[in-house]
């Protein structure tokens, strides 16, 4: 039966216990020296930790090599992700293309519910942008300059961008 290396350091341990101990005869109690065993002992031992570290090389290589290969794996798999996302995206886009170009914004089916919404968003030019404006940690606060601009400031580097987007339900 194969064993482990935990198994062969075990014995190793053991035996150098046993080489630090002295034995001898209870009846005579002349010292029982061991030496010889011990060292036939040792050298069995070394050699299946030879072995056995030998073939723990080649099992890390495989597992590393499965690793290697799950990250490929992962890689395509992200991007064959992506690319379904752009495709998913560019179907919304020409549905709305198609919901504006009817004149409709809003569309029933037997299956969906198709509604154009609108919504305003930020855009900002944080460059030109004043400090007043400016989080602490120099991103534009977009919704303090979101409610100014919808509050009729003007503001050098920002302005209301009106988005259209596609809900589906």
């Amino acid at each position: 039966m194969a064993r482990s290396i935990f198994q062969i350091a075990t014995d190793f341990y053991v035996l150098n216990d046993l080489a630090n101990t002295v034995e001898y005869n209870q009846e005579t109690g002349e010292i029982i020296n061991s030496d010889d065993v011990i060292q036939e002992l040792y050298n069995q031992i070394e050699l299946e930790l030879s072995e056995k570290l030998d073939n723990s090389v080649y099992v890390i290589k495989e597992l590393l090599a499965g690793a290697e290969a799950l990250k490929a794996e992962k890689d395509r798999l992200n991007k064959r992700q992506k690319a379904l996302e752009n495709k998913a995206e560019l179907i919304k886009k020409l549905a709305l293309g198609a919901l504006q170009a009817s004149g409709q914004s809003k569309v029933k089916t037997l299956k969906h519910n198709f509604n154009i919404t609108k919504s305003k968003s930020v855009v900002c030019d944080e460059e030109q942008l004043s400090r007043d404006w400016l989080r602490i940690k120099f991103e534009a606060d977009k919704k303090k300059i979101g409610d100014a601009l919808k509050n009729g400031e003007l503001i050098d580097g920002a302005r209301l961008e009106e988005k259209v987007s596609l809900s589906i339900r």
